[in-house]
């Protein structure tokens, strides 16, 4: 599957066939890839997983666009597929198109001088985007960052030569994230993301020095994200810079702290 699933009803008989649209997570940027995904449907009265896809015929992909369309007579259960031909030695074949991906990045504070960041990895659709940041509500959105795979896996990493030795960056998790799990995750499952907590053990400072992330395996030049946190008399600010090669085109601690809200975000 590379969308949503949808269960569609309608109590009216359609008096002509109407055009369904639905958002797909594929990069179509060759013709001979459109022939790679399909849709498919189930039956209305199948509740229990996993789904019994039947393909359809027909359907339209477009070039650059993450949509595909198809009429249809009457309402039921629809995603879309993308068929994976088999591998050709120990390489996927050039037609196959590429899945996009997003990174999105979390912050809570955990202590005086401690924050938990959450880097959550899924397939780069509407619903898995809102659905994560539904469920991190009570966290405070630092950035997303649009990534593939180079390959099997992303591993997330401090960068130590460009993050202060006061700072003591230590993984929760397991410090990757598997492309098999984030292509079949599902919202019953957990979700496939790594967990740091971040502790300052330097003196009392009014801007603390950035934080600089990693996402290794995953292609540039989106793989990287600064986190930064200022100390105020009234909250704690996260500023993240993300992401753009070298450090001369950081804000100045009084841009920083002249946002008018204590959490703010600046995407470069």
């Amino acid at each position: 599957l590379v969308s949503g699933v949808y269960w569609i009803s309608c109590a009216v008989q359609f008096a002509k066939p109407v055009t369904l649209e639905i958002q797909h997570c594929v990069a179509v940027k060759r013709p001979e890839q459109k022939h790679l995904l399909s849709f498919a449907t189930a039956q209305c009265s199948q509740r229990q997983l996993p789904y019994k896809f039947d393909v359809m015929e027909g359907g339209v992909f477009s070039l650059e666009s993450s949509y595909g369309s198809i009429s249809v007579k009457h309402f039921s259960c629809f995603a879309i597929l993308r068929y994976i031909p088999p591998l050709v030695g120990f390489s996927q074949p050039e037609t196959q198109p590429e899945i996009n991906y997003i990174a999105q990045v979390f912050q809570s504070t955990i202590g005086s001088r401690q924050w938990q960041i959450d880097v959550v990895v899924t397939n780069d659709l509407p619903l898995n985007i809102k659905y994560v940041r539904r469920s991190f509500s009570g966290k405070t959105t630092i950035t997303s960052l649009k990534v593939n795979f180079v390959g099997d896996k992303i591993t997330v990493c401090v960068d130590n030569e460009e993050t202060d030795r006061n700072w003591n960056v230590l993984p929760i998790t397991h410090p990757s994230v598997e492309k098999t799990d984030v292509d079949s995750f599902c919202m019953d499952r957990a979700f496939p993301k790594c967990d740091f907590c971040a502790t300052w053990r330097g003196g009392e400072v009014e801007l603390l020095p950035h934080v600089k992330l990693q996402l290794k395996g995953a292609e540039p030049p989106k793989n990287y994200c600064l986190l930064f946190f200022a100390h105020t008399s009234q909250a704690v600010q996260s500023v993240v810079l993300s992401p753009k090669p070298g450090l001369d085109d950081r804000p100045t601690l009084p841009q920083i702290l002249s946002f008018p809200s204590s959490k703010g975000s600046i995407n470069l």
